[in-house]
């Protein structure tokens, strides 16, 4: 659980923290000062699955009470280490400027996170913090039922058709529709606790936006753009 009361020189992030629980919804967390462990993780990551496709990334219209807005996800870098890859994932909401980083591993089903960093962009400094949640954790993402029916989509000009999924979290139910035809997590909205994730548009090319990463976290060796060059820093497909 991350308490911001308890860490040091908490002052400066406690503004910071309040601006996340308004783009969570987290209204009690806003209150007690504290987050579970399952909050900090973006619903397509924890109720979809991670494709490893570096560059690519998916804009999400979220809407959760009292707040409406964009999110743009993004899979930015690979590090190889002598223990395995680590993905470096990110979630750029807007209104407030906010930047989550997630930092992940491969296991057998599914990703560890390993660690999160949480900025605003345009502040100096960035809130770092261990973490290990397994992405496919049962006690994170409840039970999964059975594949009720096909649901029809329209991501700008692309049609298809996704698979819809319930879960059963801490007698909450999660819906989510999945299809292989949209990257980064095949997920096409998803549907939690009065929150919801609705993809709206995919692309390539999304490189770091964290320029300066948190103590103990790996430096990316093979990023989204060849070394050397200059890569945009928003996607030309939409400009926030």
């Amino acid at each position: 659980m991350l308490d911001v009361h308890r860490m040091a020189d908490p002052l400066p992030m406690v503004r910071l923290f309040a601006l996340l629980c308004i783009v969570l919804g987290l209204d009690a967390a806003a209150e007690s000062g504290k987050i579970e462990p399952r909050d900090m993780l973006p619903l397509p990551l924890l109720f979809g699955t991670l494709k490893t496709e570096v560059g690519r990334f998916v804009e999400f219209e979220v809407t959760s009470e009292g707040w409406r807005g964009k999110v743009r996800a993004a899979l930015v870098a690979k590090t190889e280490t002598d223990k395995g890859p680590v993905y470096q994932l990110e979630t750029h909401g807007q209104s407030p400027d906010i930047l989550l980083v997630y930092w992940l591993k491969p296991r057998e089903v599914g990703f560890n996170v390993e660690r999160i960093a949480l900025h605003m962009l345009g502040e100096t400094g960035s809130l770092p913090f261990p973490a290990d949640l397994g992405t496919a954790d049962p006690k994170l993402r409840g039970t999964s039922a059975v594949t009720r029916k096909a649901v029809p989509f329209q991501l700008g000009k692309q049609k298809g058709t996704g698979r819809e999924e319930s879960f059963t979290v801490d007698g909450k139910k999660a819906v989510v529709v999945r299809s292989d035809d949209i990257p980064l997590f095949g997920v096409v909205s998803v549907d939690f606790n009065h929150t919801q994730w609705r993809a709206t548009a995919t692309g390539t090319g999304a490189v770091p936006e964290l320029k300066s990463l948190p103590p103990h976290v790996p430096v990316p060796t093979d990023a989204a753009h060849p070394s050397g060059s200059r890569a945009p820093r928003r996607s030309p497909a939409r400009r926030w």
